[in-house]
This record gives structure tokens, C-alpha cells and sequence, in this order.
């Protein structure tokens, strides 16, 4: 079926009809299931992520369908048997998948000791990918008013999703069972319009 997958992904929907290209049934959730694909996954978007030019889309697997051939003994998914195809960009390629690497679950925490220490990773990260964007809004603009500068924040802010949820957990529970702990919210002067930015910064416990 990969020529076929290949023409839908290529022919724009507003040119011609590709609603025949497959066989299909309707799922337990009312989505068209094709019928001659392996695996099949029937999800609920759960939540939009915007960035700049793309949308990516939250989803939750609902239903999953499978070939039996494609299931192990303890009726899970073989991706070693089904070997899932992957389109790389910008080569157009399709690349199989399906062997097996030295790299586990496990090997994880060779860099991290707890998920706690993931997750402050994760902050670091996002924090620090929002202060990049706060700092281009001020290389572009060189002043902006109330309504404009409160737009800049709030879609900045949009675009760091993950940022705000990590935010929301228990931060102490986070810090309490991590080698990393976060440091102060600092003030530092900075000129413009942002007055006074906060910059936060991890610390190693002793």
C-alpha cells in the first residue's frame, strides 16, 4: 500500500478525489479504517500545538487495530515483524524500521538518576528556548504598545505549551527527588520595554 500512501501525501485533496484510493471500514470510533494496512491507530485530538509555519496535533489513541501475525506472545505489537516505514524530509525517502538498538528504556538513566531530573531537563530546555524568543521580540521591536506587547507575550507563550504544564506539576516533589535543584528567580536589569526580566538557573546538590 505504499504506492498509494505516497499519492495521497503528494496530491493536494483540492485537485482530485482521493477517496478510493483505499479500502476501508468504519472504526468503533466512526474513523475510516483502511483495510489493508498492518496497523492502525484511531485517536482524538487532544490538544494543538502552534509553532511558526505548522500545527502539531496532541492526539489520543482511542482504538488500536492490528494484524496477528504483527502481535508477540504476550499480544503486544511486533515492530520487529511489522517494521514501520518512516518518510524522511528533505530527501523524500522511505526508511524501514524495525531492528533492534543497544539503546533502552533504561539507558536514560545513565544521564538522569529520577524522572524528576527529566523533567527539570525539560524545563531548562523550554525555559530557556522561551527567554530566546522574549529576546528576539525585543531585537524586532524597538517599542510596542500595551495591546501589542501583551500579544507578543501571550503568543510566545503559546508556542512554549510544555513550558506551562511542566510549570504546573509539584516543583517541590520535582526538586525533592533530583541531584539538580532550581535555583532562585533572579532580577536582572534589563533595559526596554520587558523593564525587569526573571532568568531562572539550575544549581548541582552537593
Amino acid at each position: 500500500m505504499l504506492p498509494q500512501a505516497d499519492y495521497a501525501g503528494s496530491v493536494s485533496g483540492l485537485k482530485e478525489d482521493k477517496s478510493g484510493l483505499f479500502a476501508y471500514e468504519m472504526g468503533e470510533g466512526g474513523t475510516p479504517v483502511i483495510t489493508s494496512a498492518p496497523l492502525t491507530m484511531e485517536c482524538t485530538v487532544e490538544d494543538v500545538y502552534n509553532t511558526p509555519n505548522f500545527e502539531s496535533f496532541i492526539c489520543k489513541i482511542d482504538s488500536t487495530y492490528v494484524e496477528e501475525d504483527h502481535l508477540n506472545e504476550a499480544g503486544k505489537i511486533n515492530y520487529q515483524t511489522l517494521k514501520p516505514v518512516l518518510f524522511e524530509f528533505p530527501t523524500y525517502e522511505y526508511l524501514k524500521t524495525g531492528s533492534v538498538t543497544s539503546f533502552t528504556r533504561m539507558s536514560i538513566y545513565n544521564y538522569f538518576q529520577t524522572k524528576e531530573e527529566i523533567f527539570l531537563a525539560l524545563l531548562e530546555r523550554e525555559y530557556e528556548l522561551w527567554v530566546a524568543e522574549l529576546q528576539s521580540i525585543m531585537d524586532e521591536n524597538e517599542s510596542l504598545d500595551r495591546q501589542s506587547f501583551a500579544d507578543k507575550i501571550a503568543g510566545s507563550l503559546d508556542h512554549r505549551r510544555q513550558l506551562l504544564k511542566i510549570m504546573s506539576m509539584n516543583m517541590y516533589d520535582i526538586e525533592e527527588n533530583s541531584r539538580i535543584a532550581m535555583g532562585a528567580w533572579v532580577w536582572g536589569d534589563t533595559d526596554g520595554y520587558f523593564g525587569n526580566t526573571r532568568r531562572l538557573f539550575f544549581l548541582q546538590k552537593k
